[in-house]
């Protein structure tokens, strides 16, 4: 069994699935109106079932975190929305069942559920571009590693002592007479 964070908006009071395996954000297609034409994007399931999409929709979310998140949220035929790893850098703590604004340092607290749940991801997992990307994360992950030096060369600036400061004053009259 899996614990998951859900969190509800306090506009249209819906109710998210906070899902950090989750490569996008979903809403699902009965929340919004469609055309009912499937979109280019295609999503897939952990389990490697294909997603259909319908597009895109922006969405302003109040997670309880004193400010509106506007998002571009993808329409699909998901059962509930879900809230991905692409949303705002926010922090999911598990544990506590709080979602934390690193930006505000806020904190909102959420509702746990257990259960068997299966994350939307972009690219098929046994796929051979899945494959190739594996071996490359740096593609497309942040590059958390340092990069390793190769020459002896080191650039820096040498600082001491407090920055340089100055108060403002006027211009003589005759350099303030010729700027105007």
């Amino acid at each position: 069994m899996i614990q998951r964070l859900y969190l509800t908006d306090k506009t249209p009071s819906s109710r998210y699935l906070i899902d950090t395996g989750a490569d996008v954000s979903v809403v699902s297609e009965s929340a919004h109106k469609t055309s009912g034409q499937t979109a280019q994007m295609q999503l897939f399931a952990a389990n490697g079932t294909a997603i259909p999409t319908y597009g895109k929709c922006l969405l302003k979310l109040d997670l309880g975190l004193r400010r509106e998140f506007n998002w571009l949220f993808v329409i699909a035929a998901v059962s509930q929305p879900i809230i991905g790893a692409d949303f705002f850098g926010l922090l999911v703590d598990i544990k506590n069942g709080i979602l934390i604004d690193p930006l505000t340092k806020l904190q909102t607290k959420g509702t746990l559920y257990a259960g068997n749940f299966s994350s939307v991801k972009t690219i098929i997992e046994n796929s051979k571009l899945h494959q190739l990307l594996s071996e490359f994360p740096t593609l497309i992950g942040p590059n958390t590693t340092p990069n390793k030096i190769v020459h002896g060369v080191e650039h820096w600036i040498q600082t001491n002592g407090s920055p340089v400061f100055s108060k403002p004053r006027r211009l003589p009259a005759g350099k303030q007479k010729a700027a105007k």
